[in-house]
C-alpha cells in the first residue's frame, strides 16, 4: 500500500503528475488572416475585371469623350450616331478683309467618317495602360475621323471671298507718240488663295472639329508671269531699231527714208501666255502695206535695188543688196522682206 503523508493524502505517482499552470494553445499564424483577405480580393479583382473585360469588349471605356462628349459605355453604333451628330453641327468663322462666312464640314470638304470613328475610339481604349483603362479619372480624348477635299474649300471661298482672287498684271510695252520711244508699264502683283496654308488650316479645323473657331483665310502673292525685265529687254530691242536711220536707195540717191515713227508701227511686242514670255519683232506684211503706198517703182531700177542701214551720220554700217535675178522694186513683198531683215539683224 501506498505510504500516507502527514495530511492523509496520497501524492499521485510521478507519471500521472498534472501541472496546475494552464495549458498554452498555440497562436494562429498572424500573415493568414491576411493571405486569406488577399486571397479575397484577388478573387473579387478578378472576378471584377473578368466582367469589366466582358462588359466593355465593344463599348467605350469609362472616361472615354469624343470632341468634347462624354462617350463612357457606348457601343460602336452608338459611337458612330454620336460622330454624325458631331459632324453635323459643328461651324467654324472664315474671315477675310473685314468679311466674316460661318462655314460646315460640308462647306469646306471635310467629309466625317464615323465608322473609322467609332473603330478608333474602341481599339484606342483597349490600348490604354490596364491601370487606367476603367478608370473614368483617366480621361481618353478623340477626334472624328474625317478626310478633306480641299476643292470644295477652294470653291467655297471663291464664292463667297471672291476678292482673294486678284490677278496679276503682266508689264506693258507700248510706244509713246510723244518722245517716240517704247515705254515699259511695269507688272502689278495680285494676290491668290494661298492652296498650301489652305490645306494646313483644313487639317487643323479637322483635329478641332466640334470646337468652334475663328481663322483667317490665307493668301499669298502673285507676281506676274512676265517679269519687268523682260518687258524691259523688248522695249530696249524695239528702241534701238527706232534709232536706227533706214532708208532705200538708188544709185546713190535716197528715195525714201523711214522715221521712228514709221518704223514704230512696224515693230511687234508679242506676249505669249503659254511660254510666259514678252518678245519684240517686225511685222513684214505692215512693212509690205507701208512700201505700197509709199515707194514709186518707176524710179528704181529693179537691177540695183538695195536697202542701206546707215546710222545717226549718215554712213552705212550695213547694205542688203540683190544679187541677179533681182525682185523687182515694185514688189512691196520683196522689198519688205530687206527691210525687215534690215531691222532685225542689225543690233
Amino acid at each position: 500500500m501506498p505510504t500516507q503523508q502527514a495530511d492523509g493524502l496520497v501524492p499521485p505517482r510521478s507519471g500521472h503528475l498534472r501541472s496546475t499552470t494552464p495549458t498554452r494553445r498555440r497562436p494562429q499564424s498572424a500573415n493568414s488572416g491576411l493571405i486569406a483577405a488577399l486571397i479575397a480580393a484577388v478573387l473579387v479583382l478578378g472576378s471584377s475585371l473578368f466582367f469589366l473585360r466582358q462588359y466593355y469588349a465593344d463599348r467605350a471605356m469609362p472616361g472615354t469623350y469624343l470632341d468634347g462628349i462624354d462617350i463612357s459605355g457606348l457601343t460602336q453604333a452608338q459611337i458612330q450616331a454620336i460622330a454624325q451628330t458631331v459632324a453635323a453641327q459643328w461651324t467654324v468663322t472664315l474671315t477675310y478683309d473685314g468679311r466674316s462666312i460661318q462655314a460646315n464640314a460640308a462647306d469646306l470638304g471635310i467629309v466625317p467618317d464615323p465608322a473609322e470613328t467609332a473603330t478608333r475610339v474602341l481599339a484606342s481604349g483597349h490600348a490604354t495602360p490596364i491601370t487606367q483603362r476603367y478608370d473614368r479619372r483617366a480621361i481618353k480624348q478623340n477626334s472624328l475621323v474625317t478626310t478633306i477635299d480641299d476643292d470644295v474649300a477652294e470653291e467655297f471661298i471663291a464664292t463667297h471671298f471672291p476678292t482673294v482672287e486678284a490677278p496679276s498684271t503682266q508689264p506693258a510695252v507700248t510706244f509713246d507718240q510723244e518722245t517716240t520711244t517704247f515705254t515699259v508699264a511695269p507688272g502689278v502683283a495680285g494676290q491668290t488663295l494661298d492652296t498650301t496654308a489652305l490645306l494646313t488650316l483644313l487639317d487643323q479645323i479637322r483635329q478641332q472639329t466640334g470646337q468652334p473657331a475663328t481663322y483667317d483665310v490665307p493668301v499669298v502673292a502673285a507676281p506676274p508671269a512676265i517679269p519687268d525685265d523682260q518687258a524691259e529687254a523688248a522695249a530696249l530691242w524695239a528702241n534701238a531699231r527706232l534709232a536706227l536711220p533706214l532708208s532705200l536707195t538708188h544709185d546713190d540717191e535716197t528715195i525714201a527714208t523711214f522715221d521712228a515713227a514709221t518704223i514704230a508701227t512696224w515693230v511687234t511686242i508679242v506676249v505669249d501666255d503659254t511660254t510666259k514670255t514678252i518678245t519684240a519683232g517686225v511685222d513684214e506684211t505692215a512693212v509690205a502695206t507701208y512700201l505700197t503706198g509709199t515707194v514709186d517703182a518707176g524710179l528704181v531700177d529693179p537691177a540695183h535695188a538695195r536697202v542701206t542701214l546707215n546710222d545717226a551720220a549718215g554712213t552705212e554700217v550695213w547694205v542688203l543688196e540683190e544679187g541677179a535675178p533681182n525682185p523687182s522694186i515694185a514688189d512691196p513683198a520683196a522689198v519688205a522682206h530687206n527691210v525687215a531683215t534690215a531691222l532685225v539683224t542689225e543690233p
